[in-house]
């Protein structure tokens, strides 16, 4: 989840001149057709600035959508000679009115502007129809426009759902069914942070781990149904709950949402899931293709603890430890607990996986210190550096700490320990607060190993690891090439060499890549299926490899028992 809240806080919404004495808000939602076009009527209830100025905020460019003021339509306030100015450039609305006017009265329109599709890379936009709506909290409220001082106001804000038929499911992050929503002691960030869904949704109701949790659906999945999605996220939100020994009634519910792929006609293996934590909730958009989208789900929840309850004191230089340690727990547990079918063997494959990613990097050995908004935002492989980096320290640090202990202590010590410190004394994530804590579980030169791992990027010797610690692995692994052929977008040939072994099997430029034979055995000969112009077709190629020397554990019941996952 990156960044998500520190982001929010800039987007929040209050009043510029001084904060309105009453911090209740009413929002009256109806379903309307406009021209033939399903929109949804908002009429708000806020307290007036005794200026004679008040000030609401709707983000024009948020969470790489640009353009949102598009969505906002039909804006007026309900008072004689009161007028609305949209300033775009400043993310607000400036309503002239009355001074003594109390309560200020404001109805406006949210409009679908993309067409009637829930399309890959617009997820993140409203969708409204006769069928559906979907969108997020920043999307469908106004809400009066926040000083820098004024993000932790708590608001009292009342929804009512109004003209909607008994069938008509409402769901969201505040609660499920209800037609009137009082939502109490909620900040901006809090409330605008959040999913509200109507319509033809399929949902749940479960008890899991004292909690009361909603898991809706809305669309078809080749591979799974509601069932499967609700089984797994069970077992997700038991096994974390347990790992962190939660016991907080708290109310959650999970978004899963189906969108379309334009770009699959290209390549029809081609599958995409993403998705982030909420408030009270987490939300989803998968294309029909996929897996049972667990890890994401696993992932996200597990930052309620890592990201969440145990906060960075500065984001970027503390994603190694966010990110990192979110996503090795979250190939531990799945491992550990069998969740989604993965078996115990998973963990060693997953980090292999990383590893492998890890050690081929072109940014591998850069320093913490070149993880900035810029570069993370802005370039892939720092986008990944540090979830690599970090989930692989964290499994080098659980198996020293496992291994040293004879089996007294793991890193899930450590984590429990942060997490302690932070609910008791507010303590963030800073470097020299993460290594005193680690010296309690490691008696070694945490320090030097951590300045030299993490802020210095060089790779841990993971081979001189293995083989101290008696793990048994591969010192090199074989990776084949295919000579010759120069790719763009990952799958699809841009540039092939005259006279290549790829060019005499037929192979030509555009063509794009579907499947191919995994073998590993020198001078393979290997079946590829391409896409091209629309059909399918296949070419057999001897390929050609390189010897690398990345490490990869041994998968083996031995080595699992050894690493302590059995």
């Amino acid at each position: 989840m990156k960044k998500i809240y520190f982001l929010v806080l800039l987007f929040c919404l209050n009043v510029t001149l001084g904060l309105a004495k009453s911090k209740n808000i009413e929002f009256n939602v109806s379903l309307v057709s406009v021209e033939g076009k399903m929109m949804l009527k908002v009429k708000a209830t806020y307290a007036a600035n005794k200026s004679g100025i008040t000030k609401l905020e709707y983000k024009n460019e948020f969470w790489g959508e640009t353009d949102l003021y598009k969505c906002l339509q039909s804006i007026k306030v309900l008072h004689q000679g009161a007028t609305v100015t949209m300033d775009s450039e400043n993310d607000q609305l400036i309503l002239n009115h009355a001074k003594e006017i109390k309560n200020l009265i404001v109805e406006y329109l949210i409009q679908q502007d993309n067409g009637d599709k829930n399309l890959l890379g617009a997820e993140y936009r409203p969708v409204i129809n006769e069928t559906y709506f979907s969108l997020f909290g920043w999307q469908l409220f106004l809400f009066p426009k926040l000083t820098d001082t004024q993000h932790k106001t708590n608001f009292n804000i009342t929804i009512n759902w109004e003209g909607f038929s008994s069938d008509y499911t409402i769901l969201n992050s505040f609660g499920a069914t209800q037609k009137q929503q009082i939502i109490s002691n909620e900040t901006c960030a809090e409330f605008t942070m959040s999913r509200f869904v109507g319509g033809n949704y399929r949902f749940k109701r479960s008890k899991i781990s004292n909690k009361n949790v909603v898991i809706a659906m809305h669309g078809e999945w080749n591979h799974f149904n509601l069932q499967d999605y609700i089984d797994a996220n069970t077992d997700i939100i038991e096994a974390v709950t347990t790992f962190w020994n939660d016991t907080e009634r708290l109310d959650y519910t999970i978004f899963l949402s189906e969108i379309e792929d334009p770009k699959q006609s290209e390549d029809i293996n081609r599958s995409t899931v993403v998705g982030t934590g909420l408030t009270n909730s987490f939300s989803a958009f998968a294309t029909s293709n996929v897996n049972l989208p667990t890890k994401l789900f696993c992932h996200e929840y597990l930052h309620n603890w890592i990201g969440g309850k145990i906060k960075n004191i500065n984001e970027e230089e503390q994603y190694w430890f966010s990110e990192g340690f979110t996503e090795y727990y979250t190939v531990k547990l799945m491992s550990k607990f069998g969740i989604g079918g993965n078996p115990k063997t998973d963990f060693i494959i997953k980090i292999n996986e990383v590893i492998k990613k890890h050690w081929q990097s072109k940014v591998n050995q850069a320093p913490n210190s070149e993880i900035s908004t810029e570069s993370f935002w802005n370039d892939t492989a720092y986008e990944q550096l540090p979830y690599d980096r970090g989930l692989l320290y964290a499994f080098y640090l659980d198996q020293k700490i496992y291994a040293t202990s004879k089996g007294k202590y793991s890193l899930d010590n450590v984590m429990h320990a942060l997490l302690t410190s932070a609910v008791d004394n507010n303590k963030k994530i800073t470097h020299n607060h993460f290594i005193k804590t680690l010296n309690k579980f490691l008696n070694v030169n945490v320090k030097k190993e951590f300045v030299d791992f993490i802020e210095n990027g060089n790779l841990i010797p993971l081979a001189r690891f293995f083989k101290a610690h008696k793990i048994q692995f591969d010192p090199e692994i074989k990776k084949l090439k295919l000579l010759g052929v120069y790719f763009k977008n990952g799958n699809q040939i841009e540039v092939i060499n005259k006279d290549s072994k790829a060019e005499k099997s037929g192979l030509k430029e555009g063509d794009i890549f579907v499947d191919y034979d995994n073998d590993t055995k020198p001078g393979a000969v290997s079946n590829y299926k391409i896409l091209r112009n629309g059909k399918t077709m296949v070419f057999s190629i001897l390929r050609d490899y390189e010897l690398f020397k990345i490490p990869q554990m041994v998968v083996n019941d031995t080595n699992l028992k050894k690493l302590g996952i059995n």
